[in-house]
């Protein structure tokens, strides 16, 4: 079977369906939990007709569903994932709107989104809106959604989180063998920098006990955690 160019194909609707489920390695999901590739054979694709009242117009709807049995146990860990994030992201709205509403300016309907679930599934109206790929790291064949914009900007498609971080490392060592000098130029600014940071950490005492700071960076404030709670406890007694 031929493979997809750069640009990629358009699926096939017929597909021997494997039996392996899907493993995580395999996916490219976003912080937000989207799924954003979906590998060869998991999938069940198809192609169909909407016409608009009785014009003969319409649109073609193409849809990428992923097999239920296979997508499951992923889906209910990124599930199990993303409901644990959203606990956490709303008692840190919680303490935000607390420590807001303390200093005199009230908070009664914060900006929250909690994080989208986790779906295999692509839809688009138009044949071309799905596209099939073949990973520019691995070699492994996957569905998404149209790329061509992210190609044209010199990108490649990769099929999931772990090949994305591969591709960067591939091209940081790549350009460090290309541009040796450029390299060691920038190991001399990073250890001027890191000299610079040393001396302005230098001396540093905590604003709150006044004791000497061992700062890992130039703007620590406080010595350790309990100087920077009882000055914030401080500042916010009228």
């Amino acid at each position: 079977m031929n493979q997809p160019s750069r640009w990629g194909r358009k699926p096939s609707p017929s597909g021997t369906i494997r039996n392996e489920p899907v493993r995580r390695e395999e996916v490219l999901i976003t912080p937000d939990w989207q799924i954003m590739t979906m590998p060869e054979n998991t999938y069940r694709y198809t192609e169909t007709f909407e016409e608009i009242g009785s014009t003969g117009h319409g649109w073609w709807i193409t849809r990428a569903d992923g097999v239920e049995e296979l997508w499951r146990p992923l889906l209910d860990e990124l599930c199990a994932e993303r409901e644990e994030q959203i606990l956490k992201r709303k008692a840190h709205w919680d303490e935000f709107v607390k420590l807001v509403s303390s200093r005199g300016h009230p908070l009664t309907n914060p900006d929250y989104k909690p994080p989208v679930e986790p779906k295999a599934q692509f839809k688009s109206y138009g044949s071309s809106g799905i596209i099939e790929y073949q990973c520019h790291n691995c070699g492994s064949i996957f569905v998404s959604c149209d790329l061509s914009y992210s190609l044209a900007h010199q990108g490649e498609p990769l099929c999931s989180n772990a090949c994305v971080r591969a591709h960067k490392s591939s091209v940081k060592k790549r350009w460090y063998h290309n541009h040796p000098d450029k390299a060691e130029l920038i190991e001399k600014a990073n250890a001027a920098r890191a000299r610079r940071s040393a001396e302005r950490r230098q001396g540093k005492v905590c604003e709150c006990c006044g004791g000497p700071i061992d700062a890992e960076r130039s703007t620590k404030r406080y010595c350790s955690d309990k100087c920077r709670v009882a000055a914030h406890r401080r500042r916010a007694t009228p």
